[in-house]
Order: structure tokens, then C-alpha cells, then sequence
């Protein structure tokens, strides 16, 4: 961190929360020469790094401490890092102005908060990359004014962005009508989203943690058409081309890659006892081998289906994704699809239900 006021500092992915997995910053101030010296604070050194790397690389939280922890060896030890504060330690001030007002509760409601006041600060409260986006897009549909993830990291409290707010205020332009499409005839390589690239970096720093896989089984009970809920998980991974996606590396830059569909067939294995995962601890270890299975982002599939059966009238759908192409929010339209599709396939309405089991379900 080259910051003039920062000794030592360290990086690293946490998970304090089940499923949000962050860059959390730790860093000790130089020794101040007298009493009066400037302290690096936290909005500056987010200001700072944020002037000169990617927003996906920005860390969340920054903490300043005395010291790093050593291990005996005098190595860092960073199972010693203590977890960062996620709320504000600030004095609660109301807002005064509609507008004040507004932006408070664009605030809370992000964050999924009562009350935020004018000086709490957004990271502290818990804010992350993916609230952040939310929160600009909010503020530029109720407060008609555009706000940079750079220019946030510097103005961080709803007074901040307020008083921007004021001085900034922008005439939109209306959309325009279409989209243009892409050439799909030029490339087969795409850049990859804001909140994609910080989960593609999470991802380099410990390829083998879970928090950034998704988990999910459906249930199917009565007679269970194989053959048409093949059919139909094929149409859906032709359909929507995120799904045989890969992420490769060129220049220095992830980028996503198309693959071409090719048809796929699901694995199948029988497992004794009952479709109760509580109590039948050869299903537990099945779905947790699933989950804890390693991803490779530049190799097909980053999508895997597993079809369990008990016996004639009961089966489980395992579903394992990584989240740089599918996450927790796009289930329901995936299990609709997928409803559709059998139902299609096999000639009438089939009867299923779903549950989230295990693994890293999105916020």
C-alpha cells in the first residue's frame, strides 16, 4: 500500500458472513514524528487505492493496528487478524433536508438496515462491491445524478454523497432505443463485469475455498422421466451462453470465453436411505464432496449436475456453480426454466420442490 502515512500492510479474502467473502485491508501507521501528525483513516486509504487500481481490487474494510501479529517465526500470522468492525462507532445524526433524507434511506435499504445517519460510514456498516452497485444505481434512479464507484470510495457517509449530490446534480440523457449486439462472428471473448472481476480476483488468491460456489438440490418425487430432464438441462446450457462459459487470462486481463454448445450428459449415482438430508449422513457426504469439488475457470463446466436416486419414486438434483456465472438470485429463474422444459419434454406438468442446501447462496 504506498501511502505515505502506511508502514506495513496486508491483504487478504475474508468471510466473516456465510457467502460474502471480501478484501479486508490491515495496515500500521508510521511512526509519527510528534503528537499532531496526520493518521491515516480509513476513507483516505480507500480514496487513495481507489485513484489507482480496479474497483474489484479495492478492499472493503481497512484496520489499523499497532502491530502485525507474528507467528513464533516472525512471519505474519493471519489467522491472528482480528475481524473488522462492521458497524459505525459514530454518534447517530439525522438527516435535515429531504434530500438528506433520501439518501439515508438509500443507504439502509442496501444494507438492509433501520437507520443509517448522515456521518456512518457505508464499508463499516457492511457494505460490499455488489451493495455499492446497488446503491449508485439507486441514486441515480431516485436523485437523477451519477456517481462513480471512484468518486463513492471518497465520499463514503450520506452527507458526503448528498453534498455531491448537490453539486452534481446531471441532465440524463434518455437511453437509447437498442442495445447494439455483439459480433459473435469477431470474438467469442468478452470482458467481464464489475462485480465478476472481484469474484475472478477472490478467486486467484484461494482457488480452493467454496465461499464463491452455489448449492442447490431438487427434489423430484414420483415416476422421474431420466431422459426428459436430460433434455431439458441441455436446452437450457444452449440457451443462455453464460453457462458454457470459461474465463481465461490473455494480457494480463480475464476475459470470458464462449464456448460452442455441445450436448452433455448429467452424472447418476443410486445412494441408500432416505431423500432426507438430516438424516442420512451418505447424502450429506455426497453434496459435500459436490460442493468442496474444485472448479477450474478456464475449463468446462463451471456448472455440474449430479441425479441421485433413492429408489423408483425418489430423486435429488445436485446443482454445484461458481458464481462468476450463476449465483443464488438466478435459481428461481433457472428452476422455472427448468420446470418448463420437463414438463415440455415429458408431455405433462411435473411435480417438484426445491431447497438450498449447503455451499455460497448470494446476497
Amino acid at each position: 500500500m504506498d501511502h505515505p502515512l502506511v508502514g506495513e500492510a496486508v491483504v487478504i479474502a475474508r468471510e466473516d458472513q456465510p457467502g460474502e467473502k471480501r478484501l479486508a485491508a490491515y495496515y500500521t501507521a508510521i511512526e509519527a514524528a510528534n503528537a499532531s501528525e496526520e493518521i491515516a483513516d480509513a476513507e483516505q486509504l480507500r480514496g487513495h487505492i481507489a485513484a489507482r487500481l480496479p474497483e474489484y481490487m479495492v478492499p472493503a474494510t481497512f484496520t489499523l493496528l499497532e502491530a502485525m501479529p507474528l507467528t513464533g517465526t516472525g512471519k505474519l500470522d493471519r489467522r491472528a487478524l482480528p475481524a473488522p468492525r462492521c458497524s459505525s462507532s459514530l454518534q447517530y445524526r439525522p438527516p435535515v433536508t429531504p434530500k438528506e433524507a433520501t439518501v439515508c434511506a438509500l443507504f439502509a435499504e442496501v444494507l438492509g438496515l433501520q437507520q443509517v445517519g448522515m456521518d456512518d460510514d457505508f464499508f463499516a456498516l457492511g457494505g460490499h462491491s455488489l451493495t455499492v452497485m446497488q446503491l449508485l444505481s439507486r441514486v441515480r434512479e431516485e436523485l437523477g445524478c451519477e456517481l462513480s464507484w471512484q468518486t463513492f470510495c471518497m465520499k463514503l457517509s450520506p452527507a458526503a454523497v448528498a453534498n455531491y449530490i448537490g453539486s452534481h446534480l446531471l441532465s440524463l440523457e434518455p437511453a437509447p432505443s437498442a442495445v447494439p449486439a455483439w459480433n459473435r462472428e469477431s470474438t467469442l471473448l468478452f470482458p467481464l463485469s464489475s462485480s465478476q472481476k472481484r469474484v475472478w480476483f477472490i478467486h486467484e488468491l484461494d482457488p480452493d475455498e467454496t465461499a464463491y460456489r452455489f448449492a442447490a438440490t431438487i427434489s423430484f418425487r414420483g415416476p422421474l422421466d431420466t431422459a426428459a430432464l436430460q433434455r431439458a438441462l441441455n436446452l437450457i446450457v444452449e440457451r443462455h451462453e453464460i453457462l458454457r462459459t470459461t474465463f481465461e487470462v490473455i494480457d494480463g486481463e480475464p476475459l470470458q470465453h464462449i464456448h460452442p454448445f455441445e450436448s452433455f450428459s448429467i452424472r447418476r449415482q443410486n445412494v441408500p436411505g432416505s431423500p432426507d438430508a438430516a438424516s442420512n449422513s451418505k447424502l450429506q457426504d455426497i453434496i459435500q464432496e459436490e460442493i468442496t469439488a474444485a472448479f477450474r475457470l478456464d475449463q468446462l463446466p463451471l456448472i455440474r449436475w449430479t441425479l441421485l436416486q433413492f429408489d423408483a419414486q425418489e430423486h435429488m438434483l445436485v446443482q454445484v456453480e461458481h458464481h462468476l456465472i450463476h449465483d443464488g438470485w438466478s435459481f428461481n429463474l433457472f428452476l422455472s426454466e427448468l420446470t418448463k422444459a420437463y414438463a415440455y419434454y415429458v408431455g405433462a406438468s411435473g411435480s417438484s420442490e426445491h431447497s438450498n442446501n449447503g455451499g455460497d447462496c448470494t446476497e
